[in-house]
C-alpha cells in the first residue's frame, strides 16, 4: 500500500479519511481483479481435473460398496453389544 499513498488513519482519530485515488484502485485491484482471475484460474484448472463421465461412475460404485461394508460392520457392532 506504499506504492499506492494509502493514508493509514492514527489512533484515536476517525478511522474514515479521504484516500488518494492510486489507492483506491489498489484496494479495488485486491478485492475485485486479483480474485476473479484466481477463480477464473482455478476453473481452468478444474476442467482438467479426470472426474468425470466413466470415472465418476466408478468412484460413486466405490464409495457405494465402502459405505455399504461400513453399515454392515455398524450393525454387527450395534448386534454384538446388545448380546453382551
Amino acid at each position: 500500500m506504499d506504492l499506492t499513498d494509502f493514508i493509514p488513519h492514527p489512533i484515536g482519530t476517525d478511522p474514515v479519511l479521504p484516500q488518494p485515488a492510486g489507492a483506491i484502485f489498489a484496494i479495488r485491484l485486491f478485492i475485485g481483479l486479483i480474485p476473479g482471475i484466481a477463480l477464473i484460474l482455478a476453473v481452468l484448472i478444474l476442467q482438467f481435473y479426470p472426474i468425470k463421465g466413466d470415472y465418476w461412475k466408478k468412484i460413486q460404485k466405490e464409495i457405494l460398496i465402502l459405505h455399504d461394508e461400513k453399515h454392515k460392520k455398524l450393525k454387527e457392532m450395534e448386534r454384538t453389544n446388545k448380546n453382551e
